[in-house]
């Protein structure tokens, strides 16, 4: 680490030493809803895309070859895809408490560690498949 680093970053630790447990908690929950807030938004494309891909599956239904085959195939595994990422909002939506039925810090930090994480990949997939249904659908 250089002394520039250091410099910078001397601040940062010494401010959360100084925070109380409960305030590191705070920040901790802060943190996790913040990414919870930044893909939330995001659920109204999930239902959007979803719609306009079955829109087209029901106009294809009728036709046989294997293009619209390979086509049908490729649709189909979008809208499974945007029906997980939905799910896993919903679900990590449904389980979150905020680990308000903790007691220790040690439990409500490791709580909300943990939901970072989840919360973390929700929205990775959640963006690796707008990403692709978006280029899928020319957008």
């Amino acid at each position: 680490m250089n002394k520039l680093q250091a410099l910078f970053l001397l601040p940062l630790l010494l401010f959360t030493a100084c925070m109380s447990p409960k305030q590191k908690e705070e920040n901790l929950a802060k943190e996790v809803m913040a990414i919870h807030d930044e893909v939330m938004p995001r659920m109204g494309e999930i239902s959007s895309y979803r719609r306009e891909l079955k829109q087209k599956l029901q106009a294809q239904e009728f036709q046989f070859s294997a293009e619209t085959r390979q086509e049908r195939l490729a649709m189909e595994r979008l809208v499974t895809k945007l029906d997980s990422a939905d799910k896993g909002m919903m679900d990590w939506m449904h389980n979150y408490n905020g680990g308000q039925d903790l007691y220790t810090h040690k439990e409500i930090m490791e709580y909300l560690e943990g939901e970072k994480k989840k919360i973390s990949d929700v929205k990775v997939y959640m963006e690796a498949t707008l990403d692709e249904t978006k280029k899928y659908l020319g957008k």
